[in-house]
């Protein structure tokens, strides 16, 4: 499936926070930092599939 450059660009910058959260909570698992760094990775991931079903949506060159 062909996707245009804002969605490649959305799931880009939504992939690369969650990359950073995942990463901070590998170097300290047991740490409320590590466990707060473990939630925020799942919610953002969530805030993506979002974003990116409501771009699907109204896209012409996507949807």
């Amino acid at each position: 499936m062909h996707h245009c450059y804002r969605f490649r660009s959305i799931r880009t910058a939504f992939e690369r926070d969650i990359t950073g959260y995942e990463s901070r909570a590998d170097r300290a698992p047991a740490s409320p930092l590590g466990r707060t760094c473990r939630t925020s990775a799942q919610t953002t991931r969530h805030a993506m599939a979002r974003a990116l079903n409501r771009h699907l949506r109204r896209c012409r060159e996507c949807g």
